[in-house]
């Protein structure tokens, strides 16, 4: 099955890339892309289904279809100079819709009952966590202790990326702000 479920991404790896390549169906694209047709984000979206339901055809987990069809779409799309609002369209679609939609059926999933009748596995979960913090955050808090936060960062985003409350500090100095003075006494 899981031969056939490459085979099949393969294939159409292949067909899109050689469509990629041809200048007629690129200036179908540029024109249609910022029009009401959305041409690119649709293509995109409708890969996305096609190895998702392809994925889940074949008995996989429908993430690895979706992981393809990101991966082609990333290996086909490496020029963004004539479109480049695409990613951020996609990612809107991404983070709006599609990673609520994964996290509400993984919820579904979830055997609960199962977890809350297997000690050994309801003791496992404390541990995940902890893993989880160390191997996300460690390199995350190292990285930031050995650099600093990015320079493209506002001081709103350092404080609100550092888990703290987002309390920005001033931009500028309380003295040149006149309604940040302080009354003399």
């Amino acid at each position: 099955m899981l031969g056939a479920f490459a085979g099949l991404v393969a294939v159409t790896g292949l067909a899109v890339s050689g469509a990629a390549r041809s200048m007629r169906l690129g200036q179908v694209l540029v024109r249609l892309q910022d029009t009401t047709a959305e041409i690119r984000v649709r293509f995109a979206v409708l890969l996305l289904v096609a190895f998702t339901v392809l994925a889940e055809r074949f008995g996989l987990e429908s993430i690895l279809g979706a992981f393809l069809a990101g991966a082609m779409v990333g290996l086909v799309d490496r020029d963004s100079s004539s479109h480049p609002n695409f990613r951020v369209k996609l990612e809107a679609i991404g983070y709006g819709f599609l990673v609520p939609v994964f996290f509400v059926t993984s919820g579904i999933r979830l055997n609960l009952t199962g977890l809350l009748h297997s000690p050994s596995a309801l003791a496992r979960v404390p541990l995940f966590l902890v893993a989880l913090l160390l191997v996300r955050g460690l390199p995350a808090l190292l990285g930031l202790r050995a650099n600093g936060p990015p320079a493209s960062w506002t001081p709103a985003e350092v404080t609100s990326r550092s888990g703290r409350p987002e309390i920005s500090r001033p931009a500028a100095p309380t003295r040149t702000r006149p309604w940040c003075r302080r009354p003399r006494s």
